[in-house]
């Protein structure tokens, strides 16, 4: 069985014209339109995601420091306008657990303490409002560690985690992911996935773990279309609403043909999309599982 997540709800949201806050991106759309955030939930939906993802990805410590929002009101909202529009279109509610500053700067995660207060109230938040947390676009093992045991002191839904990895079959922070896949079986993890990451570095990682994978813990990835990979330390602050980042020219048919070959050949049970991931290339995921491809 393959499950259909979401794809790239920021770069969606520009794609439909809206201006985003490079620094927030989505979030920003989450303060002054709500309605948009429903809209772009059901277009997945209607695409055919059977899981949508909460858009409080930069709804975090850091930012709320900046000023931008208060973070208490926003997590919360993610949590509910993801319910509704999921409870319309019969999918599961994905509760982002994200990074605590930003998904590729290692030398940016400060202190345990204000790691666990930050991971005990978004769980809190969103419990309510999901069906599964996502810790995602992790960079570092011990994010990962606290926030899985923040969550199970709350929580007793199923848990996934996803990296952003590094060429190598590495996490930003330089830990081999055959040990941190082995790590997160023994911590009763239902699933590891990799993201906003390029198709070719996941590929990558997928052919590493094949000689490991373990039927207890679900392989998955929702890659981006970034052509080259995201350096270690860069940050949403760098990005610009012209984005400065190049993106693939690959169509949505091809995309679907190298979904379907991880799924034959390579374990994987989960797949979406993240950044220049939309709803056309989300419906020929669809059509792995329509037509039994």
């Amino acid at each position: 069985m393959l499950d259909i997540i979401d794809g790239g709800n920021s770069t969606y949201l520009r794609e439909l014209g809206y201006e985003l806050c490079p620094k927030i991106w989505s979030a920003k759309v989450l303060i002054d339109d709500p309605d948009a955030i429903e809209k772009i939930h059901g277009d997945f939906i209607n695409a055919g995601s059977n899981y949508i993802t909460t858009t409080n990805y930069s709804v975090t410590p850091y930012y709320q420091e900046k000023k931008y929002f208060n973070i208490d009101e926003l997590i919360s909202l993610s949590g509910k306008l993801a319910k509704k529009k999921a409870i319309q279109g019969s999918a599961q509610v994905l509760g982002s657990i994200p990074p605590y500053s930003e998904s590729y700067s290692k030398d940016m995660i400060p202190d345990d303490d204000k790691l666990y207060d930050f991971y005990i109230k978004t769980v809190s938040l969103l419990e309510p409002n999901i069906d599964i947390f996502l810790c995602e676009t992790m960079s570092t093992f011990n994010e990962v560690i606290i926030a899985i045991n923040c969550i199970k002191q709350i929580s007793t839904k199923s848990i996934w985690v996803s990296f952003s990895i590094s060429e190598n079959n590495k996490l930003k922070c330089g830990t081999d992911i055959k040990n941190v896949y082995e790590k997160l079986a023994n911590l009763e993890v239902e699933a590891m996935l990799f993201n906003c990451c390029p198709i070719n570095i996941i590929e990558e990682a997928l052919i590493y773990l094949k000689d490991v994978y373990n039927p207890k813990i679900k392989l998955g990835a929702y890659p981006n279309l970034h052509v080259e990979p995201i350096i270690n330390n860069f940050n949403l602050e760098k990005v610009t609403n012209n984005n400065n980042i190049i993106y693939s020219s690959m169509t949505p048919i091809e995309f679907k043909n190298i979904v379907k070959k991880w799924y034959q050949e390579l374990n994987i049970s989960i797949i979406g999309g993240c950044c220049g991931i939309g709803p056309k290339y989300i419906r020929e995921l669809r059509n792995i599982i329509v037509n039994k491809l």
